[in-house]
């Protein structure tokens, strides 16, 4: 930043500074700057300000944008694929489930590993409010949030049943 702009800044701070505390009625409270106010907007715009130079010997302040990651698109989960989801991990136990696991069954719908760990997360957090858990290590096999899964979750609570295999997977999944 030039020093003539800095220097133009500085005075406008030194009089909005002087009016604000001249027309409170504290004297001997201490100095209070608003961080909402017109000057430090104008002190953060100012500060991304950087010279160019051109092909003349002046020097031109440009402003330059600061570069942002584009937002990628929000995946919807179709209903048919949130069932499907919802069957696997009643199948695989929701405690021992992982997304990789899921991966395998749901990578031919065009999901990958990020979106299927993701939604598996946010399926956990609604199960930990459901059964008012203090954290994941909490979590059971047999718990389920949907009514369509719970045939499938009641095998888990069976004394000795230790996961289905993978035909049986595939045929409860409908896969």
């Amino acid at each position: 930043m030039s020093l003539l702009i800095q220097d133009a800044l500085f005075e406008e701070f030194d009089d909005e500074f002087n009016i604000f505390n001249n027309s409170s009625s504290a004297s001997t409270s201490a100095p209070i700057i608003l961080l909402n106010s017109p000057l430090i907007h104008k002190l953060s715009i100012q500060s991304s300000i950087q010279p160019q130079n051109n092909n003349n010997s002046q020097s031109s302040t440009v402003l330059k944008p600061k570069k942002r990651k584009s937002p990628s698109k929000k995946f919807v989960w179709a209903p048919e694929t949130h069932f499907k989801f919802v069957r696997l991990v009643a199948v695989l136990g929701l405690k021992t489930v992982k997304p990789k696991q899921l991966f395998c069954y749901l990578s031919q719908f065009g999901l990958s590993c990020e979106q299927i760990g993701s939604h598996l997360q946010k399926y956990k957090l609604k199960i930990q409010c459901i059964y008012q858990l203090m954290g994941f290590e909490e979590f059971e096999n047999w718990m389920h949030a949907e009514e369509y899964a719970s045939e499938i979750c009641q095998k888990w609570t069976e004394k000795g049943f230790n996961g289905y295999t993978v035909e049986e997977i595939r045929r409860i999944a409908g896969m």
